[in-house]
């Protein structure tokens, strides 16, 4: 199960709704749950995570993540950036 960075972006142009798509996924989730980590609010917690960063990350409400939480998270579950994110082009 992989979250959005970001779902959608609403700018309103006058009576013209501009919606933009962000194509990068965050596989936190993902990643936590193939490292076997029956309780990822805590695990992010005891790695140096600040307890609302957790929990927006976990809830997909992270719009943006911090070059020293990618160092982290890749520490702590073994993995590369790449592992954290996917990107699926526009169609």
């Amino acid at each position: 199960m992989e979250t959005k960075l970001c779902i959608v972006k609403v700018c309103n142009l006058g009576s013209i709704h501009f919606k933009s798509y962000f194509m990068l996924t965050y596989n936190l989730k993902q990643i936590l749950k193939i490292r076997g980590v029956e309780r990822p609010h805590y695990f992010l917690v005891k790695a140096g995570i600040s307890r609302h960063t957790a929990s927006r990350m976990l809830d997909g409400e992270c719009e943006t993540i911090r070059a020293r939480h990618i160092e982290l998270l890749c520490t702590v579950l073994f993995c590369e950036p790449s592992d954290l994110f996917r990107w699926t082009p526009k169609r």
